[in-house]
């Protein structure tokens, strides 16, 4: 698949990324708007730079993240850190510089398939499959 940057107020296509073997399922920007992460189908968090959509910029693996499931959805908590959950029902919290795996904050039964956390960082609210609604203390 690719991601395209499509601009809404000019009316045309103004970005494209190369081929992607993974298929895209959620976005976020990070580092002041940067960064673009892109979580895969194959648990492979992508980092695109803002204006260079290319190819990813750095990539961080399933090793790294500590699941080879999809990431279903993303939010950053701050400038270097993000929160990311996967199929498996685990909400994890993963640092972009250095890349690494920060720890599993907590999980669902089922697929988590949203994800918000609010303007502080200090609490996150996830949502799977199965209905159920829990909310995470993410304040340290």
């Amino acid at each position: 698949g690719h991601l395209s940057v499509y601009d809404l107020r000019k009316g045309r296509l103004e970005a494209r990324s190369d081929e992607l073997e993974e298929e895209l399922l959620c976005l976020a920007p990070l580092k002041g708007g940067k960064k673009l992460l892109a979580g895969s189908d194959s648990g492979i968090l992508g980092v695109f730079s803002w204006g260079d959509f290319g190819d990813f910029s750095d990539r961080l693996t399933p090793a790294v993240l500590g699941s080879g499931e999809a990431i279903e959805a993303l939010a950053p908590l701050s400038e270097h850190a993000l929160l990311f959950a996967s199929a498996d029902g685990v909400l994890r919290a993963a640092s972009l510089h250095p890349s690494r795996m920060l720890g599993e904050v907590g999980r669902h039964a089922d697929p988590i398939e949203a994800l918000a956390v609010d303007a502080q960082g200090a609490l996150a609210a996830t949502a799977a499959h199965d209905g159920t609604v829990r909310l995470w203390d993410v304040s340290e």
